[in-house]
């Protein structure tokens, strides 16, 4: 005789399989449909892996990888939905920091919810999810990237490539070798030699006309104080929504969107998997003094 089995009977990875299939707006419906649904929704993260997957494929891990554990993938994926409405969003501009150095490469690329910045004393850094100061500054003024992850963090300066790994783990720890620039995917490096050398705007391609005679169209995100522009720009997702920065000569000034004022950061000790990092930091600014 069939039995008929509901669906809050199958496990839960038969479920998480099946939500799988769902399109990002379909599954931020299911999670209302009761608590046990968006307990099993929330809980797995990797659900909305594969929505960003499938509707932001690239430009979901670049803000993975920006925003390192500050924001979960459901994060990730509410965030760049949102992103076609930025313009619409009440923004916060302000300075942030000043350098004493003219240059055009302050700021270096975020990564890992971490930013660094380069001034004419060495490199600071602050953590993205509170705009903190990490108490470790590295004097070496010839730092050209900085990338952490869970098990590792790199430097690269016009010396070559400093490796760490976790201060604490067995076997090698750390290693330098001579390149120009590096890529960290996991726990593989991977590096080269021998290679070659006022407002704000938002590029849609989805705005833009059709025709040989068509002009580009931009959005304006923001208009930074007068008499300011900026020559690098990067952006960061966090809970609450994305935080741009805008590194002109001697500054940076932040522009800060809460798409979700309910996901702001609590403020609270650093994690456990910070502090690793931050350990790691340390290890390499020793490094690089007594190299």
């Amino acid at each position: 005789m069939a039995q008929n089995i509901l669906i809050n009977d199958l496990p839960l990875e038969i479920f998480i399989k099946i939500l799988k299939e769902v399109d990002g707006v379909s599954l931020g419906k299911c999670r209302r449909v009761c608590k046990k649904w968006r307990d099993g929704i929330d809980g797995s993260d990797q659900i909305w892996h594969e929505v960003c997957r499938k509707e932001f494929k690239h430009s979901s891990e670049i803000a993975k990888r920006k925003a390192g554990n500050i924001c979960r993938w459901y994060h990730i994926y509410k965030n760049l939905k949102m992103w076609i409405d930025i313009t619409t969003f009440d923004k916060k501009v302000r300075e942030f920091y000043k350098f004493s150095l003219h240059d055009k490469s302050h700021a270096l690329d975020v990564d890992y919810g971490v930013l660094p910045l380069k001034d004419a004393k060495g490199v600071v850094f602050y953590d993205m999810s509170n705009l903190k100061y990490i108490p470790v500054a590295i004097s070496e003024t010839n730092c050209c990237k900085v990338t952490n992850n869970d098990h590792v963090s790199v430097i690269l300066t016009k010396t070559g490539l400093y490796v760490q790994k976790c201060v604490d783990s067995n076997g090698v720890t750390e290693g330098f070798f001579k390149a120009e620039n590096f890529v960290l995917s996991g726990e593989v490096i991977y590096f080269h030699n021998g290679t070659r050398a006022g407002e704000l705007l938002l590029y849609r391609l989805s705005s833009q006309k059709k025709g040989p005679m068509s002009r580009p169209i931009f959005d304006t995100l923001a208009i930074l104080p007068e008499g300011k522009f900026a020559v690098q720009l990067d952006v960061c997702e966090r809970k609450n929504g994305p935080l741009i920065i805008a590194s002109t000569f001697f500054e940076i000034i932040l522009v800060e969107y809460d798409f979700f004022p309910h996901e702001q950061e609590p403020k609270c000790s650093f994690p456990v998997n910070k502090l690793t990092m931050y350990k790691r930091l340390l290890r390499l600014k020793d490094r690089l003094q007594s190299s």
